[in-house]
């Protein structure tokens, strides 16, 4: 998947609207309000579609910590809103679970090293690219 002539300005700017889009953080520090840098055990993993993004971090109890945001009414992400949208949160949670456990299906239970052909095919297969 290549966002590089979205970003260029050559692209459909809407092409990714209601989209889902994932990621995979392996490092260890995120940057908090006021540009801080917060610690987390990795991997994180996030989960935008739109405007509406949900974060996942793993906790010292071996659990997981969630945090969604309203980006357009929220830009910097200061307003983390999952207990007053909790049916928005279940929901981009369930994407999640589903997008993480299709790296599981590759075969990479710690989602270190993820087959890219696999989840290319997968992507191709949901249309999210050519």
């Amino acid at each position: 998947l290549s966002l590089a002539s979205l970003l260029r300005g050559s692209g459909d700017e809407f092409a990714f609207l209601g989209r889902p889009l994932y990621s995979e953080s392996r490092g260890s520090v995120m940057l908090g309000p006021d540009r801080t840098l917060l610690p987390f055990l990795a991997p994180a993993f996030l989960v935008r579609v739109g405007d509406r993004k949900l974060a996942r971090y793993r906790t010292e109890s071996g659990g997981f910590h969630y945090e969604y945001y309203d980006l357009a009414a929220d830009p910097g992400e200061r307003d983390e809103r999952s207990a007053s949208k909790p049916a928005r949160t279940l929901a981009l949670q369930a994407q999640l679970r589903e997008w993480i456990a299709s790296l599981r299906e590759q075969g990479d239970p710690d989602y270190v090293q993820a087959e890219r052909a696999g989840m290319r095919a997968r992507h191709r297969s949901r249309g999210y690219v050519e």
